[in-house]
């Protein structure tokens, strides 16, 4: 197996497994794409744009002994792939095409994980035109990446669930009839007429490309769980932007799409170190690549980047270094 590395030979040496355990590994199709990638660039909307999901995914990876990818975050807040934009929002919705092929030249990633879908319906009752535009975006992405210099393969990802229980107490949910619609003021049936319709035709291209990730279903199969004790539970206060827990669901999604045992973690203090890399990249490469979507923090150049990125990862390789002697001091102790 092709092994990569993070972006020094610190995390190599902490994450290295031997040739006996990876022989004894059986991969899916889309593991083996994920890990024989050395740059992993993410783009989606706000969800993607936080993060958290990144951050339990990398962690995952790291505690289960898998060399990690350099994973990337460019997801950008409110913004589609289809180019639509209800008329109550405050600005229109930034659409990726503007940046796309500005962002596959300039980071050439060898694959690109897709999450679009959520504000592509904007908020309002199902229409045709509405979602072929959607369809169009999708297969924009995937033409641009077959079509840029780097080539990279593409993994398409559902948009999480909308969830329309805690918009609903708020009575922030409009009916089919409404004058208006937008992230504020939901269609009801948000999530059954056009977020479903959407993942399922994500879910119907897994032969065009590297391979699809169903979120929709195991979150939805979370949520109903966790309500099984606690009636008011939700991943999102507002039905979209996931909160701490729901990222972590989602990572932990992704990661068992990977192959991975998501029961494997590091400490809050490997996590934050994680996580604080992801910010400092994402804000200096949104800033380089460019956008049109305004109140976003301008990143550092990306000379100082690769600086504090660098002593990031010597923290981190030095707290995974601690973690993993630990566990082996755990596990000797456990065999007495």
């Amino acid at each position: 197996m092709k092994h990569v590395v993070l972006a020094s030979s610190v995390l190599l040496i902490l994450v290295s497994v031997t040739v006996a355990q990876v022989e004894q590994r059986t991969e899916n199709d889309l593991a083996r794409t994920f890990f024989d990638s050395k740059k992993v660039v993410f783009i989606g909307d706000s969800i993607t744009y936080n993060g958290g999901f990144l951050t339990t995914l990398e962690s995952c990876i790291f505690a289960n002994a898998r060399n990690c990818p350099k994973l990337l975050n460019l997801g950008l807040s409110s913004e589609t792939c289809s180019g639509d934009s209800e008329p109550a929002h405050p600005w229109p919705r930034p659409n990726v095409h503007e940046r796309l092929g500005r962002l596959l030249e300039k980071l050439q990633p060898d694959l690109l994980v897709v999450t679009y879908g959520m504000n592509d319906g904007i908020y309002h009752p199902f229409d045709e035109k509405r979602f072929k535009n959607y369809q169009a975006g999708i297969d924009l992405i995937i033409d641009a990446a077959e079509k840029t210099d780097s080539a990279p393969k593409v993994i398409l990802v559902t948009p999480p669930p909308f969830d329309p229980l805690p918009v609903k107490k708020k009575n922030g949910l409009a009916k089919k009839d409404a004058k208006a619609f937008s992230w504020k003021a939901v269609y009801k049936n948000y999530a059954s007429e056009v977020i479903a319709v959407y993942s399922k035709w994500i879910l119907e291209q897994e032969t065009r490309v590297a391979g699809c990730i169903d979120l929709r279903t195991p979150m939805l199969e979370a949520l109903a769980e966790r309500r099984k004790t606690e009636a008011d539970f939700h991943f999102a206060h507002d039905g979209v932007h996931l909160d701490a827990t729901g990222h972590e669901v989602m990572g932990n999604v992704i990661a068992q799409a990977l192959g991975l045992n998501v029961a494997e973690t590091l400490s809050q203090k490997a996590k934050k170190l994680i996580k604080a890399r992801h910010t400092l990249l994402r804000d200096s490469w949104l800033t380089v690549v460019g956008h049109k979507r305004p109140n976003i923090k301008a990143g550092v150049d990306q000379k100082t980047a690769a600086e504090k990125e660098n002593r990031l990862i010597k923290l981190l390789g030095e707290q995974l270094e601690i973690e993993k002697l630990a566990k082996e001091k755990q596990t000797k102790a456990k065999g007495k």
